[in-house]
């Protein structure tokens, strides 16, 4: 593969990392399944749309990149977030908030993202969500209720309030713009016997809200996993039962692909060979599993799989650990074949992934060690002819989203 280096602002330092590692040249880690992918739903319409915008989801719109840092998940109020407008990374600059990002006990940070904000969710002891509208230069915090143990997984915009789950808690909390708490929509009936709804990544489409729901018993092992789905009005709707548990990763829809079809990683067991990916029709309800973890030896698919994202070509590339705590990118092709494509990824650290729908890259962060020393690395990895460029970061990686934006 071929690698750029890029020149970053002085926050940054510039240098062109090693190549990444290839794999093993006699062992193919390859493995075939009967995905198929979709497409079609998503209306072809000739539009000329100013220069860096592009046609998604009904209008002309622009795309940013932006990255989350930490100084370590045991260093408290560490985090820091840096954006790239119209994802040029060479133009990578923090945004700063006007309180420090994370908890007391240590930092660690998720994102989120619509159309006219970006949302920063500090999790696991801050407990909080943070909140920037750049059309307005306006931050806003939203904090759910203190002196309880929450596990803040994400948040969600819905044009009117934000809506936040937390692991720990039977309800989803809600605020309006403002901040300000409002009624909490309550997860209790879809909960199933001996479980706790357990709430974690969030998705709003129309108005309408789902919420992947862990199900976690008391021993925190997963007994399912099921979406929660809210009506524009608010109104409860029949929860979707996932044909895996433990749904863990992001809620993905690419509509250059389709704007009907969710995905969803899902970790099944603990310590077992019983989870993957699942595609959700949004339309019909029906639930589907296109990958399933195996304990096949030398199978790309002997692992247990993590974040995914999801290209317009219909391939999804997925962070995959295994039984070595060593992880891997992997793709499931538009063939039905799953391959390795990077390896020797440091898994103890996070590797969020995104795809841009605009420019065609696969954004990944990983932690590698160099010297004995860790690290971290942003790498925009053109899907199409295989290009990688490696950014160096200073700091932990924790979370990374392309922010598809009102112009």
């Amino acid at each position: 593969m071929r690698q750029g280096c890029l020149i970053l602002a002085a926050a940054f330092l510039c240098a062109c990392a090693p190549d990444l590692s290839e794999l093993p040249a006699d062992i193919e880690y390859a493995a075939t399944t009967d995905y198929e992918p979709v497409g079609g739903e998503s209306a072809d319409i000739d539009v000329e749309c100013p220069p860096d915008t592009f046609w998604y989801d009904g209008a002309c719109r622009s795309s940013d990149l932006v990255v989350a840092t930490t100084g370590g998940y045991d260093v408290p109020f560490s985090g820091r977030v840096f954006v790239a407008q119209g994802e040029r990374l060479d133009a990578l600059s923090e945004l700063s908030f006007p309180v420090p990002l994370g908890g007391p006990d240590g930092t660690d940070l998720s994102l989120a993202v619509a159309p006219d904000r970006l949302m920063v969710v500090g999790r696991d002891g801050a407990d909080t969500v943070w909140a920037y509208e750049p059309a307005r230069k306006r931050f806003t915090t939203l904090r759910p209720p203190e002196g309880v143990y929450l596990n803040v997984q994400d948040a969600a915009w819905d044009g009117a309030r934000y809506v936040v789950s937390a692991n720990q808690n039977d309800a989803l909390f809600t605020f309006d713009a403002t901040g300000a708490a409002a009624p909490p929509l309550p997860l209790g009936d879809f909960s199933l016997p001996g479980t706790a709804p357990s709430p974690a990544a969030l998705f709003i489409d129309g108005g309408r809200l789902s919420a992947a729901l862990q199900m976690l018993g008391d021993d925190w092992s997963s007994r399912g996993g099921r979406l929660a789905r809210f009506g524009a009005d608010g109104a409860t709707r029949d929860p979707l039962d996932l044909p895996l548990a433990d749904p863990v990763g992001p809620l993905a829809v690419n509509r250059a692909l389709s704007s009907r079809h969710l995905f969803v990683s899902c970790a099944g067991s603990y310590q077992a060979r019983d989870g993957g990916i699942v595609r959700v029709d949004l339309f019909t309800g029906e639930a589907s599993s296109i990958l399933h973890e195996t304990s096949e030896p030398l199978s790309p698919l002997n692992v247990k799989v993590g974040p995914l994202a999801v290209t317009n070509r219909g391939d999804i590339y997925f962070v995959a650990f295994d039984a070595d705590w060593r992880g891997h990118l992997q793709m499931l092709g538009r063939d039905g074949t799953v391959r390795r494509v990077v390896s020797d990824i440091n898994a103890f650290a996070a590797v969020p992934i995104d795809h841009s729908p605009r420019t065609g890259r696969l954004y990944f962060f990983d932690q590698r060690f160099e010297n004995g020393a860790p690290q971290s690395r942003l790498n925009a990895f053109d899907v199409v002819t295989g290009d990688i460029t490696t950014t160096p970061f200073d700091g932990a990686p924790a979370a990374l989203r392309v922010w598809i934006r009102d112009r």
